[in-house]
């Protein structure tokens, strides 16, 4: 199988690349040489290309455009919040680990049942763990 790496990277500085049998490459792409193939595939999708007369004669690592893909694609305190709402089993009820947000649905129930006794200590628990995770995830 030979290594295809397009030329042109993407718009966040990522090169695509395709493994393929086929003897030529596809349009805009370029080539690696069974020397480069084990740099090519450390560095990849992260790379620096060196062309000359239509082949491919260096590549290395593109530290610059894999910084800047990590910082735009970092998630906001906010965003992380929701995450732990959702994802993370912090809240002990009842012999079982829950999220905040398994809580918030299983205090509904409780409510709609007029299940009040449940329902306030069931509240106090996710006051607790939010006001927990908003301390990790500040504004």
């Amino acid at each position: 199988m030979t290594l295809y790496i397009k030329i042109q990277a993407e718009i966040n500085g990522a090169h695509a690349n395709q493994s393929t049998i086929i003897s030529d490459p596809p349009y805009g792409y370029i080539e690696v040489p069974a020397e480069l193939e084990e740099n090519a595939r450390q560095y990849l999708p992260w790379a620096t290309l060196t062309i000359e007369n239509d082949i491919l004669t260096g590549i290395t690592f593109d530290e610059d455009s894999k910084t800047a893909w990590e910082l735009a694609n970092q998630l906001s305190n906010t965003e992380l919040r929701e995450q732990a709402y959702e994802t993370d089993p912090v809240i002990s009820w009842d012999s079982n680990t829950m999220t905040v947000d398994a809580a918030n649905q299983l205090w509904a129930a409780y409510s709609a049942e007029g299940n009040t006794d449940k329902a306030t200590q069931l509240q106090a628990l996710i006051v607790a763990a939010k006001t927990t995770i908003r301390e990790t995830y500040p504004n």
